[in-house]
Order: structure tokens, then sequence, then C-alpha cells
């Protein structure tokens, strides 16, 4: 574990500089004026491929770069919403001994830069410190109450697809129920290529032994799940599987009137 203002990466980044030189040594560029070259890169922090007309980091002394949204703006502390209880410590590459090793706003694992509360042991990414889960969604797709975002580390099951959750759920206090940030605007009418006919999402499907018409596991009948109304005793499908990427084309078509285009 290392302060950013001691040095500025170390296992994940070989040029120690002191934090006068760190915001000296990194440049901000866009594709249209550098990189021309056909090489693919890869943001340090979050792995993920950096696009033609992202703005981006990169060190001069080496080919390392990032997305500027995951880099901090300076290496001082911050207070943030989402944990205002201490202020955050910007930390590099590794949490404190201990601590666990996933962003409590996203739950993906920590990569170069993050923000750490040690009285808490709460960390997060700096690209979810920019865009952190709103505390409050008026207007959720999954429940017709205002939902609040509890910043706590409780074990959870998601009522809209019936899955785990370890934190950070999107709460209605009087139904008693809670959500997934991803699960909060699932789509209410789907088109999926495993079935001839729509299929909708429900809250629940009725007590009864069901399986997975996709993965063919058992579909817990008291949370959410998608069924087929033409079918209601038979094709029934996990929030989950009805959704990836290889089964949805990523249409709602609530509204949309069966056979019609869009």
């Amino acid at each position: 574990m290392m302060r950013i203002d001691e040095h500025f990466w170390s296992p994940a980044h070989s040029h120690e500089l002191s934090e006068d030189d760190l915001w000296k040594i990194i440049d901000i560029v866009k594709e249209e004026n550098l990189f021309r070259s056909p090489v693919l890169y890869f943001c340090c922090d979050c792995l993920e491929p950096i696009a033609d007309n992202d703005r981006r980091c990169r060190c001069s002394l080496c080919t390392k770069q990032w997305h500027l949204r995951c880099i901090p703006a300076s290496p001082d502390d911050i207070h943030h919403p989402f944990h205002s209880y201490h202020p955050l410590k910007l930390l590099i590459d590794v949490p404190p001994h201990n601590s666990k090793r996933e962003c409590d706003a996203c739950q993906e694992e920590l990569q170069s830069y993050f923000y750490h509360c040690s009285m808490c042991d709460f960390s997060m990414h700096v690209r979810c410190s920019k865009d952190p889960p709103p505390p409050i969604v008026e207007t959720a797709k999954c429940h017709e109450h205002t939902l609040t975002c509890m910043v706590r580390n409780d074990t959870f099951t998601c009522n809209a697809c019936g899955t785990h959750g370890e934190r950070c759920p999107y709460v209605c206090a009087p139904c008693g129920v809670m959500f997934h940030r991803e699960c909060i605007n699932l789509p209410h009418v789907i088109n999926i290529n495993r079935h001839d006919h729509r299929v909708s999402h429900t809250y629940s499907l009725g007590f009864g032994k069901r399986k997975c018409m996709i993965c063919h596991k058992k579909v817990d009948w008291r949370y959410g799940a998608y069924s087929c109304s033409k079918c209601p005793d038979y094709y029934v499908v996990h929030s989950k599987c009805a959704t990836r990427v290889d089964v949805w084309d990523g249409e709602e078509l609530e509204g949309v009137a069966e056979g019609a285009a869009h």
C-alpha cells in the first residue's frame, strides 16, 4: 500500500515519481492528435480498451495509459457523499492488509487508483467516485416507489433477479424489497433469441416449481424473472439469463405493439 504522495505507482508502475513530478509527467492527449498507430491500448486501471475518441492519460516514460476518468485529478483526500462519515484517502495498487479488494460502489476489483477509508474498510474506484450510484432513485422501472441506496456491507437477495448481493442495495423500506443497482431498470418486455414469443418481467411468478429454459436451473418463484404470457406454465427465464448479451438484443419493447417495426 502506498499513498500517492509517497510514490506514483509501486508494482503496477515501475517509475517512482515524487508528488511534485506526478502531475507533470502525465500528459492528457486526444486520439485525433496522437497515437494514430493501429495498436489497441487498454486502461491500466479498469482494464477496458481505450476508444479512439476517449480522453486518455499516459506516462511519458513508458507506454502505460489510462482513461482520464480512471485517474484522480489531484492527490488530495476527498469528502464523498457516498461515504460521508470520514474523508477518503487516495491509495495505489494494493489495499491495506486484511482489507477487501473490491470497490464498494461497483463491486469490481480494485486496480491502480482508489479511495479508501481505513476506519470503515470502505474503498471506491476513482472512476466510481466521479460517477457514484445515485443516493435516491425516484423513477425506477423495477418498483413503483422511491428507492434509496443503502451504503452498507449487508448481504441480500435482489427482488428483481433473485441472485445474491453483498453491499449497497437499493431499498424500499415500506415494501421490504431490495435491488441491485444494475437491476433497478431491468426492461419490462423483451424479445430473446431462445423463444418465439416476447417475455415479460414479473416480480413474483406465484408458487410452483420451475426451471429456467436457458440455464435449466431452478427459478425461485419468490423473486423476479421473465415469463411468456402465451406459455405461462412452461416458459420461464432467470432475469440474468434473459438479459445476457448473447440472448437479448438490448431493446425494451414495452408499449410497442407485437409485430410492429422498431
